[in-house]
C-alpha cells in the first residue's frame, strides 16, 4: 500500500472543499492532522471551514425561527441554485422553522446550514 504525502493529502482535501463538499473535506483535514500534527496547513484550512460554519449560523440568527420565501416563483426560476439548495428551498414553508430544516432535510446539518445561509444571503428567503 502506498503511503501519501500530507501535502497531496491536504490537496485531496482542498478539491473536496472546491466541490462544495465542506465535510468531507473536515474529515480529510482532520485525518492528516492525526498522522501530522503539525502539519499547518490543514489546520488552517480546519479553522477557515470552522469560521465559514459560524458566519452562515451567525447569517441565519435564531435557529427557532422559521423562514418563509421572499421571492416570487419566477425570479427564483432566474436563479442557479443547485438541486440541494432548490430541495432546502422547498422545504421553506413559514411554518419549519431552522432547527427542523435542517433536522428534517437529509442532507446533513452542515450542507443545510449552508444552503439556509446561502439562500437568505442571496434574498430568497427571510425571517419576519
Amino acid at each position: 500500500m502506498e503511503t501519501r504525502k500530507p501535502m497531496e493529502v491536504v490537496e485531496e482535501g482542498l478539491a473536496e472543499f472546491g466541490r462544495g463538499n465542506r465535510d468531507k473535506a473536515r474529515q480529510i483535514f482532520s485525518q492528516v492532522l492525526a498522522t501530522a500534527p503539525g502539519n499547518r496547513q490543514a489546520a488552517d484550512y480546519l479553522t477557515f471551514i470552522e469560521e465559514q460554519e459560524k458566519a452562515d449560523l451567525q447569517e441565519l440568527g435564531d435557529l427557532k425561527k422559521a423562514p418563509i420565501v421572499a421571492l416570487s416563483y419566477q425570479e427564483i426560476l432566474q436563479l442557479k441554485i443547485s438541486p440541494q439548495i432548490g430541495y432546502i428551498l422547498s422545504l421553506t414553508d413559514g411554518f419549519l422553522t431552522f432547527e427542523e430544516i435542517i433536522a428534517s432535510s437529509g442532507l446533513g446539518p452542515e450542507e443545510t446550514k449552508r444552503g439556509l445561509a446561502r439562500l437568505k444571503r442571496m434574498g430568497v428567503i427571510q425571517v419576519i
